[in-house]
């Protein structure tokens, strides 16, 4: 599925080896709904901060994850953004965006070249 704001790059063939099905189902079961749509595509737009699973100093490291419904956004022309909380070392297979179904990483877009720009004052 093709999202508007990014129709000028191609999407191209990605599959990774990681499944994020049941943080998923957690968040849904936390939210008490379901925030995260199991057949709708979500694009990978945003890393977040790093936190510690619980005070232990082993804890394992977590990072926020936003994704953006790009399903619902070309249906409605709204945007809506889900974060779920990932062990860290997922980023390595979780590239922006990365197209997500179910789970399951789909596809990709490919950006020839990206500027992120970060700053102190977007909290999620």
């Amino acid at each position: 599925m093709i999202y508007s704001k990014f129709e000028d790059n191609p999407i191209i063939p990605y599959k990774t080896s990681i499944g994020i099905r049941k943080y998923i189902e957690r968040y849904n079961e936390f939210k008490g709904r379901e925030a995260f749509k199991y057949n709708d595509d979500y694009v990978v737009t945003y890393y977040g901060y790093l936190k510690k699973k619980d005070s232990r100093d082993n804890s394992q490291l977590l990072i926020k994850i936003a994704f953006l419904n790009i399903s619902l956004a070309n249906e409605s022309g709204r945007e809506y953004q889900s974060v779920l909380e990932l062990p860290f070392n997922y980023i390595l297979k979780m590239p922006i965006g990365s197209i997500w179904r179910n789970g399951i990483c789909i596809s990709r877009y490919y950006f020839p070249e990206m500027e992120l720009t970060l700053n102190n004052e977007v909290v999620f």
